[in-house]
């Protein structure tokens, strides 16, 4: 029975970290179940029950962080009760109960620090501040959010949680209830790291006091009878695993839940070193640039498809392309890139485990409020207090717009696609793969996280300066930046 226990347990810890933070839900239908489906149903059920307070407490992605609270206690409080009492031992000696308290305290604090921190809000007056990165034209366009009224900076989104403009938007955790982005990214990784050392270092701490408590015992050579039949069985590695169930139930429950929560750490670890030092992306953009790879793939299959049907079209030139002048640091900088031709991608809310579904169109539109600024925005100019444009744009293309705002990834005529798709227009090149701009190698990326632009010193003087231009009081805040220069 215990063995029956332990495995429906691995299934059930190693299934739901698939299905919530690996799987597609728009592809899988369990993933779906458990992402979409089933929070729905436990928002309308606690609105029936409770009350359409509860019914908006829970649906509000800020209070989940409560969840990360309840299972480090939990675990912690199950480790001191049933774990303490058996240190020291043979393999862990007294000073490690003062270790594991530093740590834990250690990831308390780190969570609350994250918690409080500013990722990088993009306001009218921050956006000399945030305007570090040039637009790619494939990713980043210059255009105007339509939800806020000013200038979506280069590598930069609208959160629909915080409802505010995020600078090298990275996604919103749940268990920090604060979105990630250009200021905070640091900080969220240190917090990562301590839980994931606190996960591992008490998976090491249990399994060895279980160790010293089986070996102090003598239990591989005293006899192990059967509960239901009374008779002696055999003691091997599943026998004594369902003997410790037994005799050690809040350690190893302490020990199935640390185990799980490290692989689990490792892997979104290991995932944000890599696309941080070496592809220079945010989690944002890493699933926002495979949507590009895919759209190239297939079209460099359309047009090898359209060359044997002999309905090709021009070859690719690379002298066909979009340059364009950056605003701000790099006034002076021009970017080119290839003239892609695809469809704009949809802008999906990015969190722990990836991209969320796609939202309906009343979901995106947002309220009534929202879509009224919305038109204001695309009709008359006037914009609320955080949403006065500064800067000048390219004019908006006729397009929905949702509470994340247009997307505007690429330049399309969608007239032009449309026509090719009803007259059977010849199909281009289109060309060799795109590059990614924003990767300037394995050093500078990680510099880019460590001393993020936005916080150097250049940028802090220019922001300054506009501030001072623009008549707005900046004697407290320049005390806050001469302080961080001290320190």
């Amino acid at each position: 029975m215990g063995l029956f226990l332990f495995v429906v347990f691995l299934f059930s810890c190693f299934g739901t970290i698939y299905l919530c933070c690996i799987a597609d839900p728009n592809h899988s239908a369990a993933a779906k179940f458990c992402t979409q489906n089933i929070p729905s149903f436990t928002q309308k059920f606690a609105g029936r029950l409770f009350g359409a307070e509860c019914r908006d407490y829970i649906s509000n992605k800020k209070n989940f962080k409560i969840g990360y609270v309840v299972i480090m206690w939990g675990t912690w409080a199950m480790e001191v009760h049933s774990g303490y009492p058996q240190m020291p031992n043979k393999y862990v000696s007294v000073e490690h109960k003062y270790y594991a308290w530093i740590l834990f305290i250690s990831c308390l604090i780190s969570w609350r620090i994250v918690c409080k921190s500013s990722p990088g809000y993009i306001t009218k007056w921050t956006i000399p501040k945030f305007d570090n990165y040039s637009y790619d034209n494939i990713m980043f366009t210059d255009k105007i959010c339509p939800t806020k009224g000013i200038r979506k900076l280069a590598r930069s989104k609208y959160c629909t949680v915080t409802k505010k403009h995020i600078s090298r938007f990275d996604h919103y955790c749940i268990w920090v209830g604060n979105a990630i982005g250009e200021e905070n990214y640091r900080l969220f990784l240190v917090f990562v790291f301590l839980n994931f050392c606190m996960t591992w270092y008490g998976t090491w701490a249990v399994t060895f006091t279980l160790k010293a408590f089986i070996e102090e015992n003598d239990i591989w050579n005293r006899p192990i009878y059967n509960s239901e039949t009374g008779e002696q069985v055999t003691t091997t590695y599943i026998t004594m695993f369902q003997f410790l169930i037994g005799r050690q139930g809040l350690p190893m429950g302490v020990l199935l839940v640390n185990f799980c929560m490290a692989l689990a750490l490792t892997a979104f670890l290991s995932f944000h070193f890599y696309i941080m030092t070496i592809l220079g992306m945010t989690t944002n953009e890493y699933f926002k640039w495979s949507q590009v790879k895919k759209w190239h793939s297939i079209n460099v299959k359309k047009y090898e498809e359209a060359k044997s049907s002999g309905n090709a079209g021009a070859p690719y030139n690379i002298n066909k392309v979009i340059t364009f002048a950056a605003i701000g640091k790099h006034q002076h900088e021009k970017v080119s890139s290839p003239t892609y031709t695809m469809p704009e991608l949809p802008e999906m809310d990015v969190g722990c485990a990836g991209v969320g579904a796609s939202y309906k169109a009343d979901q995106m539109a947002g309220t009534s409020k929202e879509r009224k600024n919305v038109f204001e925005t695309e009709t008359t100019g006037k914009f609320d207090k955080d949403a006065a444009p500064i800067h000048s744009a390219s004019e908006l293309p006729g397009v929905d717009v949702g509470r994340t705002g247009v997307t505007n990834s690429y330049k399309v005529d969608q007239g032009e696609m449309a026509s090719e798709k009803k007259t059977g227009a010849p199909v281009d090149d289109p060309g060799p793969p795109p590059k990614n701009i924003y990767n300037l190698g394995f050093l500078e990326n990680l510099s880019e996280v460590i001393s993020p632009r936005s916080l150097r010193e250049d940028a802090q003087e220019r922001w300054l300066t506009y501030l001072k231009e623009h008549g707005k009081n900046i004697v407290s805040h320049r005390k806050k930046v001469e302080g961080k220069k001290r320190s």
